[in-house]
């Protein structure tokens, strides 16, 4: 779907490039909160003791059992809190707090930035106490309390414990906390989250997720265990959602993208796709330039420092997108999908792509080399054998470089021949699939099921896994749709996903804008000049978006957002 900046297209993604090299889709990484299990040991006065603190922490406290309090241990840290006598004091421990030289308050030995906290905050965990009982969740400096939110514990066993949103920095009632005030109940008692389920995550003033950068595991003894941002991620269990970051402007350049990547991170998305031209890159026979792709990688991360290192992306070089060739080099224009100097030329451009895009050798990762390739081949048949044969050179020649690699190509899922779609498979290793559910028309007022969906998707690869790369609704009186059809469309998607997410490890929703009039325009006269005048497909095409074109969020938006931040909660 991509070429240069004014040549990029689609349908069932239609996708300009940035700078006419790639696009990038980000995600939020989803912060998980853990706890080491803290049993009261009367032989012990501190849970948590030097050399525990990181190098980098300035002050730090440590709960006392014999008053109930935080003691100040390292460098600049103050003893603050509670007496023996104070109604704070519980049965067991909060931990410990320390501030580091970034400034950075960090809670419960996970890094968290505390200083825009002040809006939702929503986590899950299990608790296990030695009395049941009111307790509440206290963060705190020097001589103050930040209340987190209170929560009763029914009984000695563990117990799952939930929050859809309650309010940092707020008392119960929504007022600023005041040191002095006696709560009814216990700090934290013997609190352990026994695996890594539970889940954190926040927002701050302007209401974009804030993240933790790493996390530390405490276990009773030793070292705790650091995990980073990717390195978690790649443990994370299947099912990772994105969302194509189109902004909703017609000019698709970095200021504009960088607004609109802003929101993929805010929407939780996951999984992403990064492309690459051929043409674009390789600048003569087996030379390559992917500066411009670096450049332009340095800019996000300016700006998104999480964008990219929390996102598993899935690659494409494509070689047919929909009922076109992707142009070949100059040199090779005109030549057989099997031709040997295409074969080696293609595999080669590929190497250098992953290699400056950062994909390890061993890493596992997605690759595909067309997209919805049935359109082109139910025009041209013939062509099938010769592409099967590039598509199998191709994948054992990677597979050299790359074993961990899973390769794919694209087709669509309600494509009109089965037979082509299953024949261009044959060398898969991961079934992708496009899906919009119109019908006739391109109406989308009589919709199956997505449940029915999902379903035959995964009866259709043969046990292998498949990743849905493009999934959407219009919205267009001309279709039988509008705004509220499209919110009942995502949120009947994160309803029925969960179901199919271990044998559809990902997914892609297209799109976020919708496309303004001039390059909608564009888009018609240079790919789809037959279709032009067509009003429901000219509806289709444009009207995706969860945004409008100015930037309106859809009713849709709301829907993604509920049922993203449940997804995470309940995965």
């Amino acid at each position: 779907m991509e070429k240069t900046l004014s040549e990029n297209r689609c349908r069932g993604g239609v996708r300009r490039a940035i700078s006419g090299k790639f696009v990038i889709v980000p995600l939020l990484f989803v912060v998980l909160f853990s706890f080491a299990e803290c049993k009261r040991k009367k032989s012990k006065k501190y849970f948590f003791t030097p050399p525990f603190p990181p190098s980098n922490a300035i002050a730090y406290w440590s709960f006392d059992n014999d008053t109930g309090g935080f003691v100040g241990i390292g460098p600049g840290s103050v003893s603050f809190g509670v007496s023996g006598d104070s109604p704070y004091r519980g049965d067991g421990c909060l931990k410990h707090i320390y501030t580091d030289t970034e400034n950075q308050g960090h809670f419960i030995g996970a890094p968290l930035s505390l200083a825009n906290a002040t809006e939702d905050i929503r986590f899950e965990f299990r608790i296990k106490v030695s009395h049941p009982g009111t307790y509440h969740m206290l963060v705190g400096e020097a001589d103050t309390y930040d209340y987190i939110a209170s929560f009763r514990v029914n009984s000695t066993a563990w117990e799952k414990i939930s929050f859809q949103s309650v309010q940092l920095f707020q008392d119960i009632e929504g007022k600023p906390v005041d040191p002095s005030r006696k709560f009814e109940g216990n700090l934290i008692s013997s609190l352990a989250i026994v695996d890594l389920s539970g889940v954190f995550y926040f927002k701050d003033l302007g209401e974009k997720f804030m993240c933790i950068d790493d996390l530390l595991i405490l276990p009773d003894s030793g070292a705790p265990v650091k995990i980073s941002d990717k390195t978690f991620f790649k443990n994370m269990p299947v099912g990772k959602i994105g969302m194509y970051p189109y902004p909703a402007y017609d000019d698709p350049m970095p200021n504009n993208t960088l607004e609109a990547l802003k929101r993929f991170v805010e929407a939780g998305c996951q999984f992403g796709m990064l492309d690459a031209s051929w043409t674009e890159h390789e600048t003569a026979p087996m030379t390559y330039d992917f500066e411009s792709m670096k450049l332009l990688n340095e800019y996000f991360d300016r700006n998104i420092p999480q964008y990219r290192s929390r996102t598993e992306f899935s690659y494409r070089v494509l070689v047919i997108n929909m009922n076109f060739l992707e142009a070949l080099p100059p040199d090779l224009a005109g030549a057989a999908f099997d031709n040997a100097m295409v074969v080696s030329r293609y595999v080669s451009f590929v190497k250098e792509f992953l290699n400056a895009s950062g994909v390890g050798a061993g890493e596992e990762f997605y690759f595909f080399v067309g997209n919805e390739v049935d359109t082109y081949f139910e025009i041209n048949e013939s062509e099938i054998d010769s592409f099967k044969n590039f598509y199998g050179q191709v994948k054992t020649a990677l597979k050299l470089d790359y074993p961990n690699m899973l390769i794919g190509v694209i087709t669509k899922y309600h494509g009109a021949r089965p037979d082509i779609i299953a024949s261009v498979n044959e060398w898969s290793d991961v079934v992708a699939y496009t899906f919009y559910g119109f019908g006739a028309g391109f109406s989308f007022g009589n919709m199956g099921a997505l449940d029915t969906v999902f379903a035959g998707m995964v009866a259709s690869a043969g046990g292998r896994p498949v990743v849905i790369t493009e999934i959407g609704y219009a919205t267009s009186p001309v279709l039988d749709s509008d705004e509220a059809g499209q919110a009942a469309y995502v949120a009947e998607m994160f309803r029925e996903y969960p179901k199919y997410r271990d044998s559809i490890p990902a997914l892609l929703y297209w799109i976020q804008g919708d496309f303004g009039d001039d390059f909608f325009q564009y888009l018609m006269e240079s790919f789809f000049p037959g279709l032009i005048g067509n009003a429901e497909f000219e509806a289709y095409l444009q009207y995706l978006g969860l945004y409008k074109f100015d930037g309106t969020p859809k009713k849709a938006v709301s829907s993604w957002i509920s049922g993203m931040n449940s997804y995470y909660l309940r995965y």
